[in-house]
């Protein structure tokens, strides 16, 4: 997953001129802040959140986070905040009941 979006998605997003700026773990990280922290900052202030769905990110705890800051977010956004990318289908033995 992390491969196909630092090789594919990011370079077919990201804008020269620095229009499109991408939030991600790995590099947007505040030196003394909590991951939670610096996933509920970038959510707040972006005018989009993609999330890439795959078995491996289901398997995550932050599946069930990220969505959930995203979602809050989302009443005080337009109803087109959310995007959701199927990067491959998902069994449903790997979905997680709460």
């Amino acid at each position: 997953d992390s491969a196909w979006v630092k090789y594919e998605l990011i370079p077919s997003l990201e804008k020269e001129d620095g229009s499109v700026l991408i939030c991600l773990h790995e590099g947007n990280s505040d030196p003394g802040k909590s991951m939670t922290e610096d996933t509920i900052n970038c959510i707040e202030k972006s005018y989009k959140s993609i999330f890439v769905l795959s078995p491996s990110f289901v398997q995550t705890e932050w599946c069930h986070y990220e969505p959930y800051f995203a979602h809050l977010n989302l009443f005080h956004e337009s109803l087109d905040y959310i995007i959701l990318i199927l990067l491959e289908p998902i069994p449903l033995y790997c979905i997680p009941t709460r």
